[in-house]
């Protein structure tokens, strides 16, 4: 009976060979058209291939987008200011480990295999395998790739997760042990180790928050909104809601990706939504957010105008800007009313934004009416607390001392050293005239930088900080959309992190307590070192009034400063005002004349200001190159004999 079941067994099986082969031949169609359909998307690397892989081409593995059929079955909100992800806890080690992200642009815009720095793993392999500059390099990376996978996803808007962990090393200075609240010991002078380490206290419990993340990055300015993390955990590694552990649950819907930057810079700054995208399946809500897209960038965050005037183009002349008198006035109680219609930047003025960035814009204009309120009812009380606090040390010595009080007591490590002072402060101004210049901020040189812009076009070497002026509607632009924010910028490979802080009195014309005559502050995250920014008002009755600060500097009419003129300061590109001459010798009245300072002497040969302690050839070749431009720029604008000819 078994024989004879296994003798027909054969020619049952035969039969069934036609529902085989066209079962073969139906997978083979369904599996050739997917092939065929998604040949055009890159593949990441098999395991084998990533060891055989260089580092370089390890890396050039393309970005994949997840489909379009995605963004119709997750469950975003619409309101996409945050975003949803990160709850999923992850037990496997993070895949990303191995792969390597460009510490700086090289001069052709492609990354060398020197500039590549490997991805850490941990939060210790970070702080323990990587060199301080490297760390910097590698937040910035991750942060870039976290964008653009958001980014591509279809995220217009989106959100980074921020810890002061990441982006300032305190090691070091936590070892020293500091009792009491750090903002009880402002006017108690104590040494360089305590005072760092208050700070550093203060900062790591969370009592300095950001609000935005700006990124200079490939000559683009992307804006993103921080979610701030406690500052005991990082926003990279934490494995709840770091960046790593979101785009690990990103990969886990659709598979790995692996991060190419120099492609991901390209798509996220320099293209458009329309340009970048083709339609997609409209997400489900409300029917404002089906609107077509418009042109914008898609990492550029509507803004409220406070401005009249913010055109850098002037009418007549190239490189001028004519400034608008209304800018130079407001007043606490008129502004309030006016903020109940709400003015949006140019870049979004006329166009069909959605229902999450009209949600967005009532956010910004409620903070800003609600801190202009309540400014104005606690004015008094207000002026007698100092906003900006500086470092007072502990020192017989005057020059000690005085170093100090030009560093803010947050981030403040150690007196900087006037050569990495002096590096410090090129880089911070090149930093704020390329934000400047994104944002079109109206500003110009000031005080002793005008001064040294007029002799030599870069800063002094005794001087310890940099001021620039600006009108208050622009102050006021700052304080309603920057506020609270870091900049993140790559100057030629070095990663700068400034704070930017707007004093809530910028707005108040009057001298009050004199505590607080400086209105905001673009502070180095590094050292604590700033740029004083300070708002320009009109000040005096209707009949005579002029424009001044509230630190006894003012200008008699508005023709002192209008137009204001670019130039170059630091190498880069800046604004003076009209009457250079004019404001500097009422100012300093020997400064355009008196060639001797301490123990400096202006050296007509190489134009510039040099210590008598110092051999002029060490002065760096690209110093010198400054000067000498500068000079040519001076004999074109001031074509006056004997210019700075004149013996002591």
């Amino acid at each position: 009976m078994k024989l004879t079941k296994r003798a027909h067994r054969p020619i049952k099986a035969l039969k069934r060979v036609p529902y085989y082969l066209a079962s073969i031949t139906l997978l083979y169609i369904m599996f050739g058209t997917a092939i065929e359909t998604s040949s055009h998307e890159p593949q990441p690397p098999s395991a084998q291939e990533v060891k055989s892989f260089s580092k370089i081409k390890y890396y050039e593995n393309f970005l994949q987008r997840l489909p379009a059929s995605r963004l119709g079955q997750d469950s975003f909100s619409q309101i996409n200011f945050e975003t949803r992800l990160g709850s999923r806890k992850f037990a496997r080690k993070d895949q990303l480990g191995q792969t390597l992200v460009p510490a700086h642009e090289g001069n052709n815009g492609k990354s060398s295999s020197e500039a590549l720095v490997p991805v850490a793993s941990s939060f210790r392999q970070w702080e323990r395998s990587l060199t301080t500059p490297e760390r910097w390099a590698h937040s910035l990376a991750v942060t870039m790739a976290f964008v653009s996978k958001l980014v591509h996803m279809g995220f217009k808007h989106p959100v980074v997760p921020f810890s002061w962990k990441d982006w300032h090393d305190t090691a070091e200075i936590t070892k020293t042990r500091v009792s009491g609240l750090s903002t009880d010991y402002f006017e108690v002078a104590e040494s360089e180790a305590t005072k760092a380490a208050r700070g550093a206290r203060f900062l790591y419990s969370d009592g300095v928050s950001v609000n935005k993340m700006v990124i200079l990055y490939n000559e683009s300015c992307i804006e993103l909104i921080a979610k701030n993390l406690d500052s005991r955990k990082s926003a990279i590694f934490d494995p709840e809601s770091g960046m790593l552990s979101e785009i690990r649950e990103l990969e886990s819907q659709h598979g790995p990706a692996f991060f190419n930057m120099s492609s991901a810079k390209q798509d996220i700054t320099l293209k458009s939504w329309e340009q970048q995208y083709t339609p997609i399946q409209a997400l489900s809500g409300n029917s404002d957010d089906r609107t077509k897209p418009h042109q914008t960038k898609p990492i550029s965050l509507p803004k409220i105008e406070t401005r009249r005037s913010f055109d850098y183009q002037g009418e007549e002349e190239e490189g001028a800007i004519e400034l608008a008198a209304e800018d130079f006035n407001l007043e606490f109680s008129s502004r309030i009313k006016e903020m109940s219609q709400i003015s949006i930047c140019e870049e979004y003025n006329g166009k069909n934004i959605t229902a999450a960035e009209s949600a967005f814009l009532q956010r910004l204009a409620f903070r800003h009416t609600e801190t202009l309120r309540e400014t104005l009812h606690n004015l008094h009380e207000k002026h007698q607390k100092k906003f900006f606090n500086e470092v007072k040390l502990d020192s017989t010595d005057r020059e000690v001392w005085g170093q100090g009080c030009h560093h803010d007591w947050r981030f403040f490590r150690s007196v900087t050293p006037q050569r990495q002072r002096l590096l410090v402060l090129h880089r911070m101004a090149r930093a704020w005239q390329s934000f400047a210049s994104h944002q079109k901020i109206i500003y110009w040189l000031a005080h002793g930088n005008l001064l040294s812009w007029f002799w030599q076009g870069t800063n002094f070497e005794w001087d310890y900080d940099i001021d620039i002026q600006m009108p208050v509607r622009h102050m006021e632009y700052l304080s309603a959309n920057f506020n609270s924010s870091i900049i993140i910028s790559n100057d030629e490979g070095y990663i700068g992190r400034y704070y930017l802080e707007v004093n809530p009195l910028y707005a108040d014309k009057n001298r009050g307590s004199g505590m607080n005559v400086i209105d905001a502050r673009f502070i180095d995250v590094e050292t604590g070192l700033y740029i004083d920014l300070t708002s320009i008002s009109m000040v005096g009755d209707s009949a005579d009034y002029q424009f001044g600060d509230k630190n006894h500097h003012s200008y008699s009419s508005i023709d002192l400063l209008s137009p204001v003129r670019e130039t170059m300061y630091e190498g880069s590109k800046t604004y003076i005002p009209a009457a250079v001459q004019n404001i500097l010798s009422d100012e300093y009245p020997s400064g355009l004349s008196k060639m001797e300072y301490k123990d400096y002497v202006y050296n007509k040969t190489l134009s510039g200001w040099v210590s008598n302690s110092k051999n002029p050839d060490l002065i760096p070749e690209s110093t010198k190159i400054l000067w000498k431009y500068h000079q040519l720029e001076l004999t074109a604008l001031y074509p006056l004999e004997g210019f700075k000819d004149t013996e002591n």
